[in-house]
């Protein structure tokens, strides 16, 4: 027996000020479209765009999102917040392999998490988790080797041994990724 697994991406954040924006008009009505998804389980990032993104699919099925920290954002480690940008455009365009033991720890535990999924589930998230988890499952140990479209899904399958199969990757970003 398997776990469908959907990686949702956030909608589209809010242009706000600050490291924890919520949804913009256009991806609260992108988050609505979601409401078709029907989980056992929900999870979400505990960023606010996440949650914001989680909320309609909380609304329609009569499920409360856990909010579970694996699904964070890349940790940037010792780079203080002005220099997150940069230190950004830099490590998305490696590899893990480059970065430090802080990033691959944090891809390592967000697959194990995936990997150990035993019902459907869908988890609201970010982008690069997206990118470790179907990265993994194809042997590819790029940071970001492609960007779903905001509100996409990205679906994978779990079998009992933990195995992931990428089945579906979200619609792709017609633009690049703002840091």
């Amino acid at each position: 027996m398997s776990a469908s697994v959907w990686l949702v991406r956030h909608g589209e954040p809010a242009e706000a000020i600050g490291v924890d924006p919520g949804l913009s008009a256009r991806g609260h009505d992108q988050a609505a479209l979601l409401a078709r998804l029907s989980p056992a389980l929900l999870v979400s990032s505990p960023l606010r765009r996440a949650r914001e993104t989680a909320a309609p699919i909380e609304a329609a099925w009569s499920v409360a999102a856990r909010v579970d920290s694996t699904y964070r954002e890349l940790p940037s480690g010792h780079v203080d917040s002005g220099d997150r940008r940069a230190w950004l455009r830099v490590a998305l365009a490696g590899t893990f392999a480059e970065l430090g033991d802080e990033q691959r720890a944090w891809r390592d535990a967000i697959v194990a998490a995936v990997r150990s999924c035993r019902e459907d589930t869908v988890i609201t998230t970010h982008a690069v988790v997206i990118n470790a988890v179907t990265g993994f499952s194809q042997g590819d140990d790029a940071v970001l080797s492609w960007l779903p479209a905001h509100a996409s899904v990205t679906e994978m399958r779990v079998d009992v041994d933990g195995t992931l199969t990428l089945v579906a990757r979200g619609e792709r970003s017609p633009g690049g990724l703002v840091v």
